[in-house]
């Protein structure tokens, strides 16, 4: 499998065929048995862990919120973030609107788990917080899954524009045959192996 930088592809393929896999690989959960991943070229078990996430973000299917602010929320993945650089990833993630309208706004406490936020609310704070560290790929496991359609097309538009306006690598893993074909590459994972769609 190769990745152009900027490409996005989606990840489809029927439970247990190895999606999760691939990106637990590639955000080096745990490396790879056999074989090589190469970022550039150079194999990614030569790079130290830290500096190499650093150029990842991540969105999952069920995005963890803790107790704090929206703003601690968003800045979790760059704690020293500052206030312009949490509302401009807000902004790319299109939660900048839905939270102005919060009773304090991004100082606007945030529940366990996000409970105070609807669905497509916490999956945009999510994508805001994986955003804030400008990262080069962008790793999203099933990030319209427990999504109604229409939240998971609007979320998945805001991917796309993303994209197009930061130039980082798109990666997602989804069942959604329909969003995925939205993408530049599918590629179907089957018992281990890749096959383009």
């Amino acid at each position: 499998l190769k990745i152009a930088p900027g490409e996005m592809i989606g990840l489809v393929g029927h439970s247990g065929s190895g999606k999760s896999t691939l990106v637990n690989l590639i955000c080096r959960f745990y490396d790879a048995a056999e074989g090589t991943i190469r970022l550039d070229g150079v194999d990614i078990r030569s790079i130290a862990v830290a500096d190499y996430r650093r150029h990842i973000g991540l969105v999952l299917q069920e995005p963890f919120l803790f107790f704090g602010t929206i703003a601690e929320n968003i800045a979790y993945g760059k704690p020293h973030s500052s206030r312009e650089e949490v509302i401009s990833a807000a902004r790319a993630a299109h939660a900048h609107e839905f939270i102005l309208r919060l009773p304090h706004g991004y100082d606007s406490l945030v529940g366990e788990r996000g409970q105070s936020l609807s669905g497509g609310e916490r999956q945009r704070v999510a994508i805001a917080r994986a955003l804030v560290t400008q990262p080069s790929v962008v790793l999203m496991d099933e990030p319209t899954g427990n999504l109604d359609p229409e939240t998971a097309e609007s979320v998945f538009e805001c991917l796309l524009e993303l994209n197009e306006t930061s130039g980082s690598g798109l990666i997602v893993v989804t069942h959604n045959h329909q969003l995925a074909h939205k993408l530049d590459t599918v590629i179907e994972l089957r018992l281990g192996k890749l096959k383009y769609v």
